[in-house]
């Protein structure tokens, strides 16, 4: 049985979903997978990102990520 962790992509990131439809996705983990891990595996440059959570608390690149964890990528945002 595969692995996976459910990621949310906001704003203009939804453009790197697999599916291209805006929802969540599951992503299949290997043995070690980090936030930085899944950031590379959909595509996404860092700098595309601001804010990263895992099941409710700020992550960073190297937060490492279990079975079922959501990851939620937030873009930059502008505005005053």
């Amino acid at each position: 049985m595969q692995r996976k962790v459910k990621v949310e992509l906001r704003g203009p990131l939804t453009r790197y979903a697999p599916n291209l439809q805006g929802g969540p996705i599951w992503v299949d983990l290997s043995e070690h997978a980090t936030v930085g891990s899944i950031l590379s595996s959909l595509g996404i440059a860092r700098e595309y990102v601001s804010m990263m959570v895992v099941n409710g608390k700020k992550a960073e690149p190297s937060t490492l990520l279990g079975e079922g964890d959501c990851l939620i990528i937030f873009p930059p945002v502008a505005g005053g």
